[in-house]
């Protein structure tokens, strides 16, 4: 009986390993920030952030940003923050699945940004739901993982969604 090749040495370990130009990237990202009001109070996360989006976006990927954000809140205040750190207009879907964000991700060019609404306002994230993994993860080539937070969780969009991925790495911020 065949052996499975061990291919883990050949795969990238991190995003300046990847080819990106034209590819639709699904970057995992913590926007957990703390809010004072409708503003953020703290931006050191969005500015660590900012770094991964624009080292994607300057090498012309589609980037959808996926964050998390606690209490089911709005990642809104946020994503508004992260678009003026990146000079950038960055698109907000209405929600994290369906129609509409299909319709916006798969519109995306070279070197543009979608920002997903908050994961954790679908059950099926915290429950590890493939269905909503598999949802997630359409359309998108390449995987990076840059919320440090999350690395520890079940959730889908930390184990499931790599795994439909052609490629994945771990993001800086996870590295670090």
């Amino acid at each position: 009986m065949a052996q499975a090749e061990d291919v883990t040495d050949r795969m990238p370990s991190t995003l300046d390993q990847l080819s990106l130009t034209g590819r639709r990237l699904f970057l995992r990202a913590d926007l957990d920030v703390s809010l004072d009001g409708d503003q953020v109070a703290d931006d050191s996360r969005l500015r660590a952030l900012a770094s991964t989006v624009r080292f994607a976006v300057d090498r012309g990927a589609k980037v959808v940003v996926a964050p998390h954000a606690s209490g089911g809140r709005s990642v809104e205040p946020a994503a508004a923050l992260l678009a003026g750190l990146l000079d950038l207009e960055l698109r907000l879907a209405d929600d994290c699945v369906g129609d509409g964000v299909r319709r916006l991700v798969g519109e995306l060019r070279n070197g543009e940004v979608v920002v997903l609404e908050n994961l954790r306002r679908h059950r099926g994230e915290e429950t590890g739901d493939p269905e909503f993994a598999r949802e997630l993860a359409a359309g998108c080539e390449v995987y990076v993982n840059d919320a440090f937070s999350s690395v520890h969780t079940r959730h889908a969009s930390v184990v499931l969604v790599p795994g439909l991925a052609k490629e994945r790495c771990a993001g800086p911020q996870v590295l670090r």
